[in-house]
């Protein structure tokens, strides 16, 4: 069974605070940073301090943001992972500028786009198996130790970058 862990902008020291996911979106209140947990073993990140924030809406679609202004920093560090249960995922305009798709990176993108499967030259954002992979140290290949990963709770089908709302999709 998976419990969830949260955290919020005033609550951030609430280690071992246990939720279902309804509860934490529930419990959402401006910002909350939410990710499972399996019952006996610790947080899937080493250092949950800085874990994406969420903003909670009424309908659902939940945004995830990222703050760091660098690859392989604060909430994208290198070797660093995020579970998650949302709909959308929301970076900086400084970590736009450096992730790739198909060549183009995301700052530039007109309209949605598709990730690709695997991360390459052409690539440093993509969504696999269950997982956006992000290549944080540039080295054009994903390795847990080097880059950054963010689990979906459920797969989707699909995970697109829209430059209209400058967000990743998830579905």
């Amino acid at each position: 069974m998976t419990a969830w862990s949260c955290r919020d902008a005033t609550d951030r020291a609430s280690p071992g605070a246990r939720w279902t996911a309804n509860s934490c979106r529930a419990s959402c209140w401006k910002t909350r940073s939410c990710w499972a947990t399996t019952p006996g073993k610790p947080p899937p990140t080493t250092s949950p301090a800085e874990p994406a924030t969420t903003t909670c809406s009424a309908d659902g679609r939940d945004t995830y943001r990222y703050e760091a202004a660098t690859l392989g920093s604060g909430d994208l560090a290198a070797g660093g992972f995020d579970v998650i249960r949302g709909s959308l995922i929301d970076f900086t305009a400084a970590v736009e500028g450096l992730l790739k798709t198909g060549g183009t990176v995301l700052s530039a993108v007109d309209g949605k786009t598709q990730l690709a499967d695997a991360i390459d030259a052409d690539n440093s954002i993509a969504y696999s198996e269950g997982q956006i992979l992000v290549d944080v140290n540039g080295d054009g290949q994903y390795t847990a130790d080097g880059d950054f990963r963010i689990e979906l709770v459920k797969a989707v089908g699909q995970v697109s970058y829209d430059g209209t709302q400058d967000v990743l999709i998830l579905g």
